[in-house]
């Protein structure tokens, strides 16, 4: 007679999770300073930075990028991908990164891929000089198949800058930072198009194997947005994610004001690449990919110059990529 059912029979390993978060505890403290509290309580507690009076969160995920990842066994860029596209989000809102925490779900337990994804977390918030403060493994089996997996992050940070459309004039220049490539959005379309063609095949256009294009980090732009958050005024910042530069500048504009763009910049092999395999039109590529630009920071004119020397200097290629013109809240192409 068959003994009794156990959670672990349904698909739940609790004591394994347990035992593997334990040797994880190692990469996760490395991230930690006196101001963190110790590991492995029910929730993280950080002491604020002194002068600190408000603070702002955000949480966001690396989307259906995690299949082409476990399709081609490259799990470890997801974790570092989750922490940038957070810290990207913050800036772009005039705040400091102070912690991040994750959840990740699959539906069996990985020890090889969670160990993986939190190692590429850990060093990434020790680039950024934040603590891994917390998170949360989830095995979920019926939800998710036992290859797949999802994560998501939240970060928490101190409002330095007040950014956005109260701040945006007439006459003021966009200044773009490069893009990697598709970073962590359009991947469902992505994946679509390439659903029958071998991964690991070196395609000429890109310069890499096809798998590898896809798959370039999300930059984390957050500490060359904060050198310059630090060194002269910012009007409005946007991180261009779901949507594209159209979806994602509107958000900055006040009403009566426009964003003219010169797409002059270097657009990355893997947009051409995707654009003629699904023969997509120039607004479905603008509307969904950030074809070349990660994100854009509003400045006055007469301080553009001294932005892109700052923004440089921190290592970003920055170019101003148009400007801010009267007429309706909308960004055109020119």
């Amino acid at each position: 007679m068959a003994g009794p059912l156990t959670y672990r029979d349904a698909g739940v390993d609790v004591e394994g999770k347990a035992r593997l978060l334990e040797t994880l505890g190692a990469a996760i403290t490395q991230t930690y300073g006196p101001d963190v509290s110790p590991w492995g309580g029910f929730a993280g507690i950080l002491r604020l930075p002194a002068g600190t009076s408000q603070i702002a969160i955000t949480i966001d995920g690396v989307g259906t990028k995690t299949v082409l990842a476990r399709r081609l066994g490259q799990d470890r860029a997801i974790g570092s991908d989750i922490v940038a596209h957070c810290a990207n989000d913050l800036v772009a809102a005039g705040v400091r990164p102070l912690c991040f925490a994750d959840c990740v779900t699959m539906g069996r337990l990985d020890e090889l891929l969670l160990t993986t994804l939190i190692e590429g977390m850990s060093e990434a918030c020790a680039r950024l000089g934040i603590p891994l403060i917390g998170g949360e493994t989830a095995e979920m089996p019926g939800v998710y198949h036992e290859e797949a997996y999802d994560v998501v992050g939240a970060m928490v940070g101190s409002v330095i800058a007040y950014l956005g459309p109260a701040h945006v004039c007439a006459g003021d220049q966009i200044i773009g930072l490069a893009s990697t490539g598709l970073h962590t959005n359009g991947y469902s379309l992505a994946r679509r198009l390439v659903e029958n063609l071998d991964l690991s095949q070196y395609e000429e256009s890109l310069g890499a194997p096809i798998g590898a294009a896809l798959l370039a980090p999300h930059p984390c732009y957050a500490p060359a947005v904060l050198s310059l958050l630090d060194a002269m005024p910012v009007h409005a910042a946007a991180h261009i994610t779901g949507g594209g530069l159209p979806g994602n500048i509107v958000r900055i504009l006040p009403p009566g004001l426009r964003a003219r763009l010169e797409p002059s910049w270097p657009v990355p092999p893997v947009f051409p690449f995707l654009q003629q395999l699904g023969a997509l039109d120039h607004a479905e590529m603008r509307r969904t990919f950030n074809l070349g630009v990660g994100m854009v920071l509003v400045v006055s004119l007469s301080d553009a110059a001294r932005a892109l020397e700052i923004l440089r200097g921190a290592g970003e290629t920055a170019r101003v990529i148009g400007g801010v013109v009267p007429g309706n809240r909308d960004v055109v192409f020119t």
